[in-house]
């Protein structure tokens, strides 16, 4: 099961009934690895494959048995040296072995090393084993005239007299294809022909039978597929034989146990669901498969696919997100830009235009120069080049309109009919509404080598040596902003726009453009350490990820957004792809990337979700002694529990290994990394070398280790070796024996001359030594304590002072306690820290910070009462100081939160924080693998910190609600003065609005008077119609008809006017000082049910029900309800036109419309969701922009999402949209809480 994973998401390939046909033609070929026999070292033809469950390889060939672990290629001959035509991996992952007149399996022998152990010596003339398969019988082997069956003692056969040329096992019945016969059912020598449906040709031969889902399929070389219908054979009425039609059909298997996959010439790869026929997923035909035979293929435990060529063995790794495009589809040069137009995807080449057409790059054989940059403008193609720029239109007839040097080309988003020209020398403009004439921008000097838009219009411009510079639109001014404005280098600046705002990247960092101060900032979200990175390439993409390469343009890494404001590193997947340089990337849709380079152009879909850390085995292949001498030469893994070392005489010291590994990537440049005990100190670096030699080892217990890491990064189980080289024999005990004799005889006649000499000596001498070793040891003993005692003092002292000074520096909390925490997880036996905090929001304590090896994100949600905590932390603790707790042997209930699967800790010391008497926070220390890990020295230091923790947290809070109050009052003092010029011009405004209103209401008026006048007069004409004649008849009537369908223009136009002026009198008129402190769940509850009701007027019949999930904790927020009762009144309204709207088009549609909170880290969520009909993406940028509606002229105005936005940030809050076209739209507030 854990490989199932990778395998399932082959079916994600090209999906038919998810990707669209356009995709899947521009997708490339997976990517191939070819093995020829060059590089295996035997013949070309290959015709049976099977992996066991170690992942080693088996082909069959001409020459034998192939073996291959990823590394190595061996080659198992059976006993006659023939023709390997069939393999089979038994229930006990034996390998059993067909050939041509033989047949058996592969055994090691006593070093490990497999070779063919025949069971055909007694039988004669059966021709070539076709197939070999096991059922409850045993394992049959089925040839060309023969069937065997061997049960594991004895050999059984049955003799044909047609030939057989292909025989299966599905659903446990044995299929046979005879010659002249067709598809028989053989049971123990018995043959059952199946019978043809009616209509049904003769079925010309069978080169696969497969049991699915209860079904039977038979696949044919040029028949397409067949299947049993009531017991006979019928055609399968399928999209799959239609697109098979033409193609001959090499096999088929079973894939998962849900799917059929299918080989067929050219290259084809097709995957079909059983039940109707349809293809799920296809591999576009590849042009190095043509005129290759597929002679046999499965899908290894990776998920990719081998196959057994007739010249060679191949490997397709079908799963990988990489693919790639090259010279072989006719791209040529170096990639410079890639964009996609008007549904095709064009690449700008050092050596031309080219566009994708059905897998193959076309090119423009009119632009055979140097193209930079592509852009789009109103249906038309524009190209940037060393010869100018040239215009290509829907039909690819490419026009040059101009002949300056262009190194790229910009459509500007605030004036459409604008495109802009960086050129070697300053920068030009185009505008397509006055004729196209292009005009140079004074004030701009140098190379622009890359343009970009921010979202105030402003176009900023990116040079290679001169800096960046800003291009105000519509005064034409120019501001270099390479000097004082924060960029610390003119010097290989490249510029980005996107979710993230305006990116500068140099050799300094990378830096964020702050609207507020007019500067560039480090931007810092890319690296925690705050420390300046290098990048070459960014590029943003619509999801608010970040592509980047390294300042050297290699090494790709994306930058995921997270929801902190983060953004997490990925590395792993674009590993095999480290060496490339490139010059674009170009996120498409459908989360497809692409990215261009000298080396071609790789397609990178992030639909395909791979696990890049699947186990593989390393294995130790060789062990030879001495040169010569081999130990063992087959398959050895970690070493088994119980498993005997080796015992290897003193003559064998000088051993080497041999080793390998089964990841199985397609060029996958394995590194191998050893290490072996009781030798070595410490583990090698990682090395391409599959080989290690030792010489001279001494005599002792050793144990040789090895693991792989593939390309991925991905490391292998471990194999391992025991062995024990014996000591030589001049070392064995019994000679140790012989010289101990002699040594002790020799001694022994020494001692005794000597034994009188010294014994007097000695006497005199004891007395002395004694006493005056043992005043020397007392000595001794109180100096080690007095020096012990000052060591740790001074050590404790520094420590201490140390960590004042850095906590008094800091005046945020959140930092204070991060800093706290790290360094507590400095001192001896502190293996982690945290910090809780008193939240007077939800009355709880929540982590504010940890140390060590959890992440605060962990245990973000995860409160505590006093109680609980208390509870935790306090009771059945040890007191050792006032407010400094100890726990051993920690135990804790269950509190239904993460923070129990997280923190297990053996020994906890608990610092309790108080201020005037209430609890404000707790601090832990903890130590996981050691019980009474903390003793006097470390309670001694924590007792000395606790008063200076106390006193920092004190003045880091005093400081941050001195810090909110200016920040309060400096935001009170601008509204202050936004309001004061918003009264002027407001009053001003006002009384035009009432001047217009007059003229309008007698617009209206009259309109409808005008109508009823109309009708009269149409009656009283009706009375006299015999006098007219005919063709003033027909003159007054349609004149009549004309007048009415004007006067309801003019009310219509006239209504619209007078809301959008009412609308107007509304965002002029004053907002309201008195904010009110209230629930939030009440209030809105109310106020959106009478919203409904009010909208629901207006649409009579319309069955709509709110639904409401809100936060189950009371939240006080303080509002003015006037103002923030009419931002619910416009969007509920919104809601219930998009809904209306869609049920009007939409069968089946159920109308839905929700009103969600939630509380987060930086307030109260307001989330309103309706599933109507969605906007478009392009009109989400300009939904906040005053007068612009997606509603007809007779239904909006344009400035109810404007004051709603205006109305929420008068509130301190945020609004912001998320909408997908066709199916929903989601409108979150964010507003701050009250304590």
């Amino acid at each position: 099961m854990k490989y199932l994973f990778y395998i399932l998401t082959f079916l994600s390939i090209s999906a038919v009934h998810s990707v669209a046909q356009s995709n899947l033609q521009e997708m490339p070929a997976p990517l191939i690895k070819l093995y020829s026999p060059k590089d295996y070292k035997a013949h070309g033809q290959n015709f049976a494959i099977v992996q066991n469950k170690q992942g080693v390889l088996y082909f069959g060939n001409f020459s034998g048995v192939l073996e291959y672990d990823g590394v190595f290629w061996k080659t198992i001959p059976t006993k006659n040296i023939t023709k390997v035509s069939a393999l089979f991996l038994d229930s006990t992952q034996r390998v059993m072995v067909g050939a041509n007149g033989e047949f058996g399996y592969l055994a090691p022998d006593k070093s490990g090393s497999y070779n063919f152990v025949s069971l055909s010596n007694a039988e004669r003339d059966f021709g070539a084993v076709i197939s070999i398969f096991q059922t409850a019988d045993g394992i049959y082997f089925v040839a060309k005239n023969k069937i065997f069956l061997w049960n594991g003692k004895k050999l059984k056969s049955w003799k044909t007299q047609e030939s057989i040329t292909s025989a299966f096992l599905a659903n446990n019945i044995i299929y046979v294809f005879k010659t002249g016969i067709g598809l028989t059912r053989f049971d123990h020598g018995n043959y059952l022909k199946f019978p043809l449906a009616k209509e049904t040709e003769n079925i010309q031969d069978a080169n696969s039978v497969l049991f699915l889902n209860g079904k039977t399929f038979i696949t044919t070389s040029h028949q397409g597929i067949f299947t049993f219908v009531n017991g006979e054979i019928g055609h399968l009425q399928s999209p799959a034989n239609e697109y098979l039609n033409g193609k001959e059909i090499f096999s088929g298997k079973v894939m998962n146990g849900n799917t059929l996959g299918i080989f067929a010439s050219g290259g084809n790869f097709i995957s079909i669901h059983p039940e109707n026929g349809e293809i799920n997923s296809r591999v576009r035909e590849n042009d190095r498969f043509v005129g290759e035979r597929v002679n046999y293929w499965i899908q290894d435990r990776m998920g990719g696919l081998w196959m057994a060529l007739n010249n060679g063995i191949a490997q397709m790794a079908i799963t990988s997100p990489i693919s790639e495009y090259s010279e072989n589809e006719n791209l040529r040069g170096q990639i410079n830009d890639i964009f996609r137009f008007d549904g095709k995807l064009f690449t700008a080449t050092s050596s031309g235009l080219y566009y994708l057409n059905n897998g193959k790059f076309l090119s423009f054989p009119s632009i055979k120069v140097a193209v930079w940059s592509l852009t789009g403008a109103n249906g038309i193609l524009y190209a940037a080049t060393s010869r100018g720029v040239y215009s290509i239109s829907k039909g690819n007839k490419a026009a040059p309109l101009s002949d300056d040097f262009t190194f790229c080309i910009y459509q500007s988003k605030k004036i459409r009919s604008k495109l802009y020209f960086g050129l070697e020398n300053g920068l030009a403009e185009l505008d397509l509404s006055k004729g196209g004439r292009i005009k140079n921008i004074p004030g701009i000097t140098g190379q622009i080598f890359k343009m970009a838009e921010d979202q105030d219009g402003n176009l900023w411009l990116e040079s290679q040596t001169n800096g960046i510079f800003k291009f105000d639109q519509d005064t034409q001014k120019v501001i270099d902003y390479s000097a004082g404005k924060g960029l610390p280098t003119r010097l290989l600046n490249r510029i980005s726009v996107g979710p993230a705002g305006l990116l500068v990247s140099n050799i300094k960092g990378v830096f964020h453009y702050e609207k507020t101060t007019d500067r560039f900032e480090p931007f810092t979200a890319f690296n925690k350490d705050k420390s300046a990175v290098w990048k070459s390439l960014i590029s943003q993409d619509s999801r608010g990820d970040i592509w980047t390469t390294n300042g050297d343009e290699k090494f790709v890494t994306l930058y995921q957004k997270q929801t902190n404001r983060r953004y997490k590193e990925v590395t792993v997947p674009f590993l095999p792809l480290a060496d490339r340089t490139f010059n674009v990337i170009y996120p498409d849709a459908n989360n497809i990337v692409w990215f261009g380079g000298a080396d071609g152009m790789i397609r990178f879909d992030r639909n395909q979700n791979i696990s890049y850390s699947l186990p593989y085995a390393a294995f130790i292949r060789k062990i030879t002694a001495k040169g010569d001498t081999v130990l063992f030469n087959g398959f050895k893994e970690a070493a088994k529990p119980g498993e005997v070392s080796t015992k290897l005489n003193y003559k064998f010291n000088d051993i080497s290994f041999e080793f390998s590994g089964a990841s199985l990537i397609p060029d996958d440049n394995l590194l191998f990394q050893y290490y072996l005990e009781n030798f070595d100190k410490t583990w090698s670096v990682w090395t391409p070398k599959y080989l290690k030699e030792y010489t001279n080892l001494p005599a002792g217990n050793y144990k040789f280790r090895v693991k792989a890491q593939n390309v991925y990064n991905n490391q292998s189980d471990e194999a391992s070796f025991d062995f024990t080289i014996l000591s030589p024999l001049y070392q064995r005990w019994w000679a140790m024996l012989i010289y101990l004799v002699a040594l002790i005889g020799g001694s022994l006649i020494i001692r005794q001359k000597r034994i009188e000499f010294v014994a007097n000596k000695t006497r005199n001498l004891e007395s002395m030594i004694n006493e005056r070793t043992e005043e020397v040891v007392q000595q001794k003993e109180e100096l080690e304590k007095q020096s012990e005692e000052l060591t740790a003092t001074n050590d404790q002292l520094e420590r201490i002072d140390e960590f004042v000074k850095s906590i008094n520096s800091e005046v945020n909390t959140g930092k204070l306690f991060q800093m706290v925490l790290d360094r507590l997880c400095l001192f001896q036996n502190v293996d982690s820290a945290s910090g809780l905090i008193y939240n007077k929001l939800t009355k709880n304590y929540q982590f504010i910070a940890l140390a060590g090896k959890v992440d605060i994100a962990s245990v973000e949600n995860v409160s505590f009462s006093y109680e609980q905590a208390a509870h935790r932390y306090i009771d059945s603790a040890t007191e050792v100081f006032e407010d400094i707790f100890v726990k051993n042997d920690f135990l804790y209930e269950n509190l239904d939160n993460s923070i129990d699967s997280l923190f297990a800790p053996k020994s906890l010391i608990t610092i309790v924080i108080r201020v005037e008497s209430e609890v404000k926070s707790f601090i832990t220390m903890e130590n996981m693998e050691h019980s009474h890990a903390f003793g006097p020295r470390d309670f001694n230091m924590v007792r000395n910190l606790k008063e200076h923790l106390i006193g920092a947290y004190i003045k880091t809070s005093i400081l941050e609600n001195l810090e909110n109050t200016l920040s309060n009052l400096k935001s009170t003092q601008q509204e202050l003065i936004r309001q004061e010029k918003l009264a002027s011009v407001g009053q001003l405004t006002k009384g035009i609005v009432d001047r217009i209103l007059n003229p309008l209401n007698y617009i209206n008026n009259f309109s409808q008077s005008s109508k009823s006048l109309l009708e009269e007069i149409e009656e009283v004409t009706d009375k006299y119609q015999s006098g007219f004649s005919e063709e003033d008849q027909d003159d007054l009537g349609s004149g009549v008809v004309m007048l009415k369908k004007n006067l309801e223009k003019i009310y219509e136009h006239g209504a619209s006017t007078t809301r959008i002026v009412k609308d107007m009198q509304k965002l002029l008129k004053g907002k309201s000082t008195e904010f009110l402190v209230t629930e939030l769940n009440p209030f809105l509850e109310t106020k959106a049910k009478t919203a409904l009701t009010e909208v629901l007027n207006d649409y009579k019949g319309c069955d709509l029900h709110l639904d409401f999930d809100l936060y189950k904790v009371p939240v006080k927020v303080s509002l003015l309800p006037y103002e923030f009762s009419e931002v619910l009144q416009n969007l509920i309204s919104n809601a219930c036109y998009a809904v209306i709207e869609k049920s009007k088009i939409a069968k089946d549609y159920v109308p839905e419309v929700s009103i969600k909170t939630a509380m987060t880290r930086e307030g109260i969520r307001i989330q309103l969701r309706d599933n109507g009909k969605g906007i478009p993406q392009k009109e989400i940028e300009q939904i906040f922009s005053p007068f612009f509606t997606t509603k007809p002229t007779s239904k909006g105005t344009g400035l109810g999402l404007y004051m709603s936005k205006d109305i929420v940030e008068y509130h301190k809050g945020k609004m912001s949209i998320n909408s997908k076209d066709g199916e929903y739209t989601i409108v979150e507030i964010l507003l701050p809480v009250v304590s």
